[in-house]
């Protein structure tokens, strides 16, 4: 059975190809990004991955739940390299999809 650290180790190198084929021109603050908004919902995500692995939330429970946080993301390295709105909004999003497939793909 996957572990909420098995989770967080997929997570990264999710976080990691994500950066990589859809922001490869800001790989390195999409990734910084990335990690200090997984950072900052720690505990929110592996409250919600017990969740979904126990069968009491679904997978759009968790991509609303993790939706709701998306106000956290501060996005100070994508900002910094002149990223516009637009796109952190688009980054947001992508980054949203990832942390739900990667949750579905390692607990369910």
């Amino acid at each position: 059975m996957a572990t909420y650290n098995d989770f967080l180790e997929a997570l990264k190198q999710a976080l990691s190809q994500y950066a990589k084929q859809s922001w490869a021109d800001y790989r390195d603050q999409a990734e910084a990004d990335g990690q200090d908004f997984i950072d900052q919902t720690k505990q929110d995500l592996q409250n919600w991955t017990q969740q979904l692995l126990a069968g009491q939330i679904t997978q759009q429970e968790l991509k609303f739940n993790v939706n709701s946080k998306k106000s956290l993301a501060q996005l100070v390295s994508l900002k910094q390299a002149g990223l516009a709105k637009v796109s952190t909004d688009k980054f947001t999003s992508g980054l949203v999809d990832v942390i739900v497939n990667t949750a579905v793909s390692t607990f369910l």
